[in-house]
């Protein structure tokens, strides 16, 4: 069942003005509500709440999508930061997509609308995120410390 109140399919938060423009693009050859903000707007969590799936590199804004059941989909800037989604999000036991490109996002935004996109309820929200974003924080510094004690 469609929400009535998210009229945005995709909502888009990159900083890469290249990936926005990507997006932009692609986006004119489907019929999806897309929106594309180049910075973190004062209306975020309305923005969010709207919105059936937000595309992002991945950062905070991520956790607020799933605390407000927004499918997150993400586009990493950096070979860590796709580490760390892709260890965050299974620490969560969430499948979330990581793209690559524009052309594969509206591959795989028209697959999840139609799907229906379910999300996992987190049972304890906000904890759990803080608790899990804390242990990829202690464990690459834990690594690091490792590979800095070997050289």
């Amino acid at each position: 069942m469609i929400d009535s109140k998210k009229d945005i399919d995709l909502l888009v938060y990159l900083h890469s003005e290249e990936q926005r423009r990507q997006i932009k693009t692609e986006a004119e050859k489907t019929g999806l509500r897309v929106y594309v903000i180049d910075r973190f707007a004062e209306n975020m969590a309305t923005l969010l709440a709207r919105s059936r799936i937000y595309l992002s590199g991945f950062g905070t804004s991520s956790y607020e999508a799933l605390a407000l059941q927004v499918f997150p989909l993400c586009w990493p800037h950096s070979d860590v930061n796709h580490r760390d989604a892709e260890y965050f999000y299974s620490r969560l036991g969430i499948d979330i997509p990581i793209v690559k490109d524009a052309v594969d996002v509206f591959e795989i935004v028209p697959e999840l609308l139609f799907a229906g996109l379910e999300l996992p309820v987190l049972e304890d929200g906000c904890e759990r995120i803080i608790k899990e974003l804390t242990t990829i924080v202690s464990e690459r510094i834990s690594s690091e410390s490792k590979v800095d004690r070997s050289m």
